[in-house]
């Protein structure tokens, strides 16, 4: 099935239009799932290369936001 931004993607579509290969195991209770969101959740945000972040991972493209100077409008007079 092709990918489409628009259709409703399921998770083994989602990972073949990303070029992701996620690892496929079965989920035996709660636990289990919860360890398998905060692993996709840690790699979505800290591993991720983002392309229209200029192929930085998300939480690198926010760490050096937080490090830039804010503009000379929003700094206060002293």
């Amino acid at each position: 099935m092709p990918c489409h931004a628009h259709s409703t993607p399921n998770c083994a579509r989602v990972a073949r239009c990303s070029g992701v290969s996620l690892p496929r195991r079965v989920l035996t209770g709660i636990t289990d799932a919860e360890v398998a969101v905060a692993e996709y959740t840690d790699w979505f945000n800290q591993r991720r290369l983002h392309g229209e972040l200029g192929h930085v991972t998300p939480a690198g493209h926010e760490a050096a936001l937080n490090a830039a100077e804010p503009p000379e409008s929003l700094q206060k007079a002293s």
